[in-house]
């Protein structure tokens, strides 16, 4: 099973010459089997880096899992080229936004005078079903992979994902934007047993915006640090921890910085960089 990161930035995308050894696109990921099932998490603007391995796909047949609804995680949907291609068959999975369903939330990102065609002029086979906002313990099944999620602490809800290879009992958990330091016990207890449970994760991807430095001026916005990632490894014996979610202001030179100091104090953490390809058979043997 192979992680691929399309795009780590978190609010904006950014582009200047200072961010290119970490990535500019907003938050996209894949997981690709080694039975060649795929699938999508969020569709941030790193989505256009992934385009080519999805294409290279045996079935035309996608399934995109939405953590939650904010822009910097929905705004590549429409530069998808597979959603105007009438051979493809796109299923949208995620939580149900406060107040509207699924399909109301990309129609209105795609409504006038936002978007110059509307979701029901689109070619392709496109289909949204709901995760319910509970702690799910009955994995959605594709092909070789199995997905399970859990609710986190964010504002107007949001879900992380645990995807697991059943052939090779490898597994990652993807917890994009979460705050862990306003996190209720129960929705520690929560997590923790999704992290740990029925074996420790391979892999935790998880919500780097702030540092441990700056994140009491950003209290309440939603996000954690990387001190928050590596208790939670800690607590759950994951051996890997990979940030993500970098903040729109934090270029090379402060992500290289903070980087050292996340290693020293835990040698399993990395930065997310995107176009890192992580091979998951590999995570637990480096």
């Amino acid at each position: 099973m192979k992680l691929i990161f399309g795009g780590v930035r978190g609010t904006t995308p950014v582009a200047d010459a200072a961010f290119l050894q970490y990535g500019g696109s907003t938050t996209s990921f894949m997981i690709e089997g080694d039975e060649g099932d795929a699938l999508l998490v969020d569709l941030g603007t790193g989505i256009r880096t992934l385009i080519p391995a999805l294409q290279a796909l045996r079935e035309k047949d996608l399934l995109i899992l939405m953590t939650h609804y904010h822009q910097d995680h929905l705004i590549g949907f429409a530069g998808l080229p597979f959603i105007y291609d009438p051979d493809w068959h796109i299923h949208v999975r995620g939580p149900n936004p406060e107040g509207l369903t699924l399909d109301q939330v990309f129609n209105g990102m795609m409504a006038r005078p936002f978007w110059p065609l509307q979701i029901d002029t689109l070619q392709a086979r496109i289909d949204f079903s709901a995760c319910e906002l509970a702690a799910n313990s009955v994995p959605l099944v594709r092909g070789g992979l199995a997905v399970r999620w859990c609710p986190v602490h964010h504002e107007g809800g949001c879900l992380a994902y645990r995807i697991e290879e059943r052939a090779s009992a490898r597994s990652v958990i993807i917890a994009t934007d979460i705050e862990w330091a306003l996190s209720s016990k129960r929705e520690r207890d929560d997590f923790l047993r999704f992290c740990s449970t029925p074996c420790p994760a391979d892999a935790l991807v998880f919500d780097g915006h702030f540092t441990p430095q700056n994140y009491d001026r950003f209290k309440g916005w939603g996000h954690s640090t990387w001190r928050d990632g590596e208790s939670i490894c800690k607590q759950t014996g994951i051996g890997r921890l990979y940030m993500t979610h970098h903040a729109q202001g934090n270029d090379d030179a402060f992500l290289a910085h903070v980087e050292q100091e996340m290693h020293a104090a835990f040698p399993g953490a990395l930065m997310a960089r995107q176009g890192m390809v992580v091979d998951m058979e590999a995570v637990n043997h480096d």
